[in-house]
Formats: structure tokens, C-alpha cells, sequence
């Protein structure tokens, strides 16, 4: 069947316009009640340009625009104490992968990275930071769906990453848990299998929604 440029334009504009629409409705159903707090979330997730890293554990969380469960998680930061006060013990970023930005980040925090670290040879002279547009930025971390969180320690070792929704409670319980790794962690040189497994305990102990390691 023929499709005139006129026709996909005007397909492509109606499902854009249903996503928003889609969106508005969830959040609108999901909106807290008058008797919530909800508060102003620039205070606990930067947006800004500049990654720094500053001897602090590290939450870089990238979104997308018509990401429906990052919205739901701007609303959770906004309405839940447990999980603004776990976010206070980081330096946490937001990055959009739908908007383009040239982004300069602290070179501790991506150095580790296979792609970056071979073509850009840092392991003789590493600079302190560099820039990356948006896809570049994604693409150091692998980034392939939304909201994905990496989480850094404070010595900038990149400790775990999750791709996929978490509620306020297990985002909450795993930045507590990932300040205070057990010795048999620490000491393993394959720390991620075992993160995720004793999250997994961890969120069945609390009875709380078991996110897909």
C-alpha cells in the first residue's frame, strides 16, 4: 500500500499526541492527594551540564521524555521523605536521552568504561573531564532503555546499574544497602551478581515488589 510523505507526517504527529495524552491521564490518576507534601525534586536531582564527582556516591539516572515510569518516578521523589532522605547521601544527575546536550563529565566517573577507555587511550594521561554530547554519554554507559540507573560509590567505582522501573521504597533501600556493602562484596572482584542478589533478599524480606535483576 502507497503512504504520500503527507500521510506519515500526520501518522507519526497522532501517535506523538497519544503518548502525551496517555501520559497526562496516568499522572493524572496518580497524582497525590491534597493531605501529600510534595516537594520541589531540583533540590535532590540535578539536571545540570556538569557531572561532577566531589568524594560523594554517585546516581546518574537517565530518562526519556515520554518515559511514563520516570515521571512516576519525579512524582515519587516529590511525595516520599524515606526516599528524598536516601537521595540526600548522593550527588544524583538526570539525563534526558531525548534531549541533545554536550555534557562535561568528571572523567573518575566514566574512565572504567570499555569504549572510552580504549579509543581514548586515558589510561596513559586520563584528563580530569571531558564532553559528551547525549549519545556519546549514553553510549559510555550502555544505555538501551529507560529509566536506567547507575550507581557509583564514593570512591567513583561504578557498583551497579538497573534498567527499568523502581518503586520509591526499593530505589530507597538499594541506595541505603549500596552505602553499606557486606565485607563478602567489598572484597569480591565481581560485585554486581552479588548486589543483585542479596537485593533480591532484601526486597523479598520487606515484601516489597522484586524488580527483574
Amino acid at each position: 500500500m502507497y503512504y504520500s510523505h503527507k500521510n506519515t507526517i500526520t501518522k507519526k504527529l497522532f501517535i506523538k499526541a497519544f503518548f502525551i495524552f496517555f501520559a497526562s491521564i496516568t499522572l493524572i490518576h496518580s497524582t497525590p492527594s491534597s493531605h501529600s507534601t510534595v516537594t520541589d525534586i531540583t533540590k535532590f536531582v540535578r539536571t545540570d551540564t556538569t557531572i561532577k564527582f566531589q568524594n560523594k556516591p554517585v546516581l546518574l539516572i537517565f530518562g526519556a521524555t515520554y518515559c511514563i515510569p520516570c515521571a512516576t518516578l519525579e512524582r515519587d521523589i516529590a511525595t516520599s521523605k524515606a526516599l528524598r532522605t536516601a537521595l540526600m547521601q548522593y550527588d544524583v544527575y538526570r539525563i534526558d536521552i531525548d534531549i541533545t546536550h554536550s555534557y562535561t563529565i568528571d572523567n573518575t566517573l566514566i574512565s572504567d568504561t570499555i569504549t572510552y577507555h580504549k579509543e581514548k587511550n586515558w589510561h596513559k594521561s586520563p584528563p580530569i573531564y571531558t564532553t559528551l554530547d547525549t549519545k556519546d554519554l549514553s553510549k559510555a554507559f550502555n544505555i538501551y532503555a529507560t529509566p536506567t540507573f547507575i550507581f557509583f560509590d564514593s570512591n567513583a567505582k561504578q557498583l551497579f546499574a538497573y534498567t527499568g522501573a523502581l518503586q520509591a521504597d526499593s530505589l530507597a533501600l538499594t541506595l541505603h544497602f549500596l552505602q553499606n556493602l557486606p565485607p563478602h562484596i567489598t572484597n569480591s572482584k565481581n560485585q554486581a551478581p552479588l548486589i543483585a542478589k542479596e537485593l533480591q533478599s532484601l526486597f523479598a524480606a520487606s515484601h516489597q515488589s522484586k524488580p527483574s535483576f
